[in-house]
């Protein structure tokens, strides 16, 4: 017994006896950074759980309540990637951050490949040497599109950039016709060849959204594209106002798609004025089981607000909202705004 009571006093003295180390890390010399030989390859070096910067620039009131989590199945019905096309403009939208697709084009290029001879990670933009020998990319090609495409003698332009909506990138990809041996590193704005531009790019978005090549990530892409493309702003009298760094076409597409998702009531558009007329901010306001079939209509077709479109002379849309209905609360303008940003960044 008296040799139990020894033992536990022993144990219970102990725990003054070790140190406490909790803060030695404090005093850690940092090490000389990893250098990888010429002939081994960096790429699997990188971040585990990389934090992006956050720099979109929104206004809060006074009182203010925290957003409802987003949908976590809203994007699941999307394609991992999408071709999209607007007049002669034509892109890759991935959704996943520029961190995480730069990397991706690169193990683009090397699948088929493909050499480079200029990168600029910090604007995004990739030229390639001309090609030849494509037989693997051209056969990707005619499997995937049954469209046969001449490469050879070619080289590519691919410019990365921020997408319109948080985590998504653009694409915007040039087939054009090497001078020579020579290739261009001042982008083309025109395309060359749309159709080219176009099946490269579909072989590209389904190469790089592959489940093999989920693990990758590069934090100096982050800074692709600066700042946020959609801002939501406050102007001096506390009046909400949108600042979308897009031709005048699309932010009108992107305007109109982000109305849809919101389930915002629509209740005209014209486009020659460049505005959105609104009747009410939300469909279920329209849903009470006394409102006949008649009186929904009309209240559809109410112009409570309108969204107003400017282009700005530096470019890009100012989109601002008007109350139609002086009889409606005037907090219900910034609310419609809110609605839209959420939906459209």
């Amino acid at each position: 017994m008296k040799f139990l009571l020894f033992i536990c006093a022993f144990l219970l003295s102990a725990c003054g006896i070790i140190q406490d180390r909790s803060s030695d890390y404090t005093r850690a010399s940092v090490s000389k950074p990893i250098t990888i030989p010429d002939h081994l390859s960096d790429e699997m070096i990188q971040t585990q759980y990389p934090i992006p910067e956050i720099n979109n620039k929104r206004p809060l009131p006074q009182k203010y309540e925290l957003p409802k989590p987003p949908n976590a199945t809203a994007v699941l019905d999307e394609a991992p990637y999408q071709v999209e096309q607007l007049d002669d403009q034509l892109w890759l939208r991935i959704f996943s951050s520029p961190g995480k697709v730069w990397p991706l084009i690169d193990a683009f290029w090397r699948e088929y490949g493909i050499q480079t001879i200029h990168e600029d990670i910090g604007s995004g933009f990739v030229v390639t040497k001309p090609l030849s020998d494509a037989a693997k990319l051209e056969k990707a090609i005619q499997e995937k599109l049954t469209t046969p495409v001449e490469l050879n003698g070619r080289y590519f332009q691919a410019q990365l950039s921020q997408g319109i909506r948080r985590n998504t990138s653009e694409i915007k990809l040039r087939v054009l016709e090497a001078e020579g041996e020579q290739a261009s590193k001042q982008w083309h704005v025109n395309s060359q060849n749309a159709k080219s531009d176009r099946a490269v790019l579909e072989i590209m978005g389904a190469y790089i959204t592959s489940d093999a090549l989920q693990n990758r990530y590069s934090l100096l892409a982050n800074a692709i594209g600066g700042e946020s493309r959609v801002r939501l702003l406050q102007g001096d009298q506390g009046q909400n106002y949108l600042i979308i760094d897009l031709s005048f076409q699309r932010a009108w597409n992107e305007l109109g798609k982000a109305l849809n998702a919101a389930e915002v009531v629509i209740a005209d558009k014209n486009y020659s004025e460049k505005k959105y007329f609104i009747s009410y901010l939300n469909q279920s306001e329209l849903g009470d089981w006394y409102l006949s079939e008649s009186r929904i209509n009309d209240m559809k077709s109410e112009r409570n607000f309108s969204l107003v479109l400017e282009e700005l002379p530096e470019g890009g849309i100012k989109v601002t909202v008007e109350q139609l209905n002086e009889d409606l609360d005037s907090s219900l303008k910034n609310e419609l705004l809110d609605l839209v940003f959420e939906h459209i960044s």
